[in-house]
């Protein structure tokens, strides 16, 4: 089966998302590369041919790939996680005297709570630590 050469001058009125239009190739079988000739569609009978050019014609490049909604999601955590006030960056020992300090008191009369809160709060340093080790002060 023959590569398929798609040259910009086929491509929609607003470009490509190269990474966005392999993934929506990719969806329906269809194996793709791009280059400084076009855009390639590998191996590909004549109904794949088809498909493909399709998809290439419908292709919105204002849309967004689905890693690029992922790189998106990573780092408005980050900066969600930066603007908590005060406790953003403490590190283990802060949280924990924090809890000693502010809450047993309250959790006193119920230990089991007050060891799966303090249990909660190191493995949420541990996890922000391992995500964004910068944030830590």
């Amino acid at each position: 089966m023959p590569n398929i050469l798609i040259t910009p001058v086929e491509y929609p009125v607003g470009g490509l998302n190269i990474q966005l239009l392999h993934e929506e190739l990719s969806a329906v079988a269809i194996f793709s590369s791009s280059s400084v000739a076009g855009f390639v569609l590998t191996d590909v009978d004549a109904e794949q041919e088809t498909a493909g050019r399709a998809i290439v014609a419908a292709h919105d490049a204002t849309q967004k790939s689905q890693s690029e909604l992922d790189i998106e999601v990573a780092e408005s955590a980050k900066t969600a996680t930066q603007a908590i006030p005060n406790w953003a960056g403490w590190t283990e020992v802060q949280v924990l005297d924090w809890m000693t300090t502010n809450l047993s008191s309250e959790l006193s009369s119920t230990p089991n709570t007050e060891t799966a809160l303090r249990s909660m709060a190191r493995l949420l340093v541990a996890l922000r630590n391992q995500a964004w080790p910068d944030l830590q002060e």
